[in-house]
């Protein structure tokens, strides 16, 4: 019972604590110059580009080749390695 409370508390705040996250984020984007802003674009693109491909090709196995269920909470971590691998290859383009 207790749990279910707390989740209740937490789901009211949520939303709040998201919009307060994606406020700072674009004021942090906001600050870069302009070459920094380039990198983190390139390497979002790639974060996105192969962090899809990488769901997609494992739901894939997963529909059809019989492989294990992995929970959706492993796809941020893997854009965020992913955005890493981009930044480090976009700022070795610009240098």
């Amino acid at each position: 019972m207790a749990a279910t409370r707390c989740g209740a508390a937490f789901a009211g705040r949520s939303p709040r604590c998201h919009s307060f996250a994606l406020r700072e984020f674009r004021h942090g984007l906001d600050t870069l110059d302009e070459l920094q802003r380039r990198i983190q674009l390139e390497a979002f693109a790639f974060s996105l580009g192969c962090t899809s491909m990488l769901a997609f090709a494992y739901g894939m196995l997963e529909a059809f080749g019989g492989e294990p269920h992995v929970s959706l909470i492993f796809v941020l971590p893997v854009a965020a390695i992913f955005w890493g691998v981009g930044a480090v290859l976009a700022r070795r383009r610009y240098q």
